[in-house]
């Protein structure tokens, strides 16, 4: 006899078995993975902690072959507050997959705990920078822009501090780049800008 483990990747909503690559579940028709945390939003506390402990248990028998997992363990440790936790999460996934530009963006938000730029620290603030810079130099995407404009507006300007970027310049990048509302919005809701 030997000792082979089978494992089989759960659907964090129904716990039906799925292929690990299947983005809906076949059983009860939900999305498997949480790319947005908009995503997380119909999800009760009780519906976070099963999605939690479902990502864990996939990640523990090894059935990450990508980011996405890792992701949505992300996002749900944000949506509970737990930024520390949903930032060791994004940081796995960069590492997992290096140009996926939401582990990048999720991670620099992770940073801001929930709170608006004006109160982070200057440390906090430049690897924030950073993380968007990185995922703006993989893909140029209108919500990047915008949240560098947000830091930009409501930390450097604010407090008088001199950076490579112009508040109005970013914003023209982030409207050229297409922002949407609903990512506009997302970003103020989650930065408490407003």
């Amino acid at each position: 006899m030997s000792d082979v483990k089978v494992c089989t990747y759960e659907c964090p909503n129904c716990g039906a078995p799925i292929k690990i690559a299947d983005k809906v579940c076949g059983h009860c028709f939900s999305a498997v993975y949480l790319q947005r945390i908009k995503d997380s939003d119909n999800l009760s506390k009780g519906g976070i902690a099963k999605h939690i402990a479902v990502y864990k248990k996939n990640i523990a028998n090894g059935l990450v072959d990508d980011s996405s997992t890792l992701i949505s363990l992300g996002i749900c440790h944000y949506k509970n507050c737990m930024y520390d936790l949903s930032m060791k999460s994004f940081e796995k996934a960069i590492e997992v997959d290096p140009e996926n530009v939401n582990a990048y963006y999720y991670a620099a938000l992770s940073l801001m705990n929930g709170k608006r730029p004006y109160l982070q620290t200057l440390p906090k603030i430049k690897k924030a920078v950073a993380m968007l810079e990185a995922a703006i130099s993989i893909q140029d995407e209108g919500r990047l822009y915008y949240f560098l404009y947000l830091i930009q507006k409501d930390f450097f300007d604010k407090k008088h501090l001199r950076t490579k970027y112009k508040a109005l310049e970013l914003q023209n990048l982030s409207m050229e780049n297409a922002v949407t509302d609903e990512e506009i919005l997302e970003l103020e809701e989650n930065l408490a800008i407003k």
